[in-house]
């Protein structure tokens, strides 16, 4: 199957394998790059996510990953911020019912399903390895868990049916998705009104623009790199204002609080910032990254990473 795909993508002719049309697929917001692309270009992205997300060493075969944490691990101190500002959430919200897209290997999955006001667990995941992973362990952790109940799905967000739920959790799982008007729409189905969404991810601002800038430069997309299928795999990162375009688009979704993290400022004025940040006291994650807290701080564009949360209003 795989090979079949490399010959037909080597023989498909379209801009977006040419040079010009492979960097504005890269360096613009998903939902912009999205909208440039036609429907047998979109076909490939899916077809190189599913690889990508399913056939990778430690995604076809979950736990082997060395030093990678997993949900057996789940009863470790958290020590990184995704963990520190998802406890956070669900401190602050008391979710009953959530449903969390792309698990993986589910650590967080584990501190969510033990979560005490959780009564009802949803999974979904593309990947089947992933889920036939996580059954057994999941039920064994919540087996003396009193009324709880869950349920694992492996599939595609697009052909599945959610149950209603007050809140759905992405923890690195947004970024995998290209179409996220429909998955947008979708989760919005399912929230339960006042329900919350969070979301945690890696940003498509200044530091991660620079970075496909210099790999364009060096040469790294060049001719041979587009003529893999694979190349339309989708790692496009998030932005506050890509949130905020596909929520004006779903309608009902709306921005509630933003945190950014994991600066990256030119070094000209990098220990000028660090030093007016550390005077002021802001915040920092157990990795010693800057918290920044708010949806439109200016400083939003340097950060590496952000959280989000959304609630349904109508």
């Amino acid at each position: 199957m795989r090979q079949d795909w490399q010959n037909e993508w080597l023989n498909y002719r379209n801009w977006v394998k040419t040079l010009p049309g492979f960097f504005l697929y890269q360096i613009l917001g998903n939902d912009l790059s999205w909208r440039l692309l036609n429907e047998e270009n979109r076909q490939w992205v899916h077809r190189a996510n599913l690889f990508i997300n399913t056939e990778r060493p430690e995604y076809a075969k979950p736990g082997t990953k060395e030093g990678s944490l997993t949900i057996d691990d789940y009863q470790q101190e958290v020590s990184n911020i995704k963990g520190t500002l998802l406890l956070e959430y669900m401190e602050k919200y008391q979710p009953e019912s959530v449903i969390e897209i792309g698990p993986g290997v589910g650590y967080l999955t584990g501190k969510i399903a033990t979560y005490p006001s959780v009564k009802r667990y949803t999974g979904l995941d593309i990947n089947p390895n992933f889920i036939q992973y996580l059954d057994p362990r999941l039920k064994k952790i919540t087996k003396g868990k009193k009324g709880f109940s869950y349920q694992l799905i492996a599939g595609d967000f697009k052909q599945e049916q959610l149950p209603p739920s007050d809140s759905v959790i992405f923890l690195s799982a947004v970024h995998h998705i290209p179409d996220r008007v429909e998955l947008f729409q979708k989760i919005a189905e399912s929230m339960k009104t006042g329900g919350t969404m969070f979301s945690m991810e890696p940003t498509h601002y200044i530091p991660r623009k620079l970075l496909i800038l210099r790999k364009f430069l060096r040469g790294t997309y060049g001719k041979e790199f587009r003529a893999t299928y694979r190349s339309m795999g989708t790692h496009n990162f998030c932005t506050k204002e890509e949130y905020e375009r596909v929520f004006s688009k779903v309608g009902g979704l709306s921005i509630e609080t933003s945190k950014y993290i994991r600066f990256e400022f030119p070094p000209i004025v990098k220990p000028f910032i660090r030093a007016i940040l550390h005077r002021m006291g802001v915040r920092r994650s157990p990795e010693r990254w800057f918290i920044l807290e708010g949806k439109n701080h200016p400083l939003r564009f340097f950060s590496g990473r952000m959280s989000l949360v959304a609630r349904k209003f109508e």
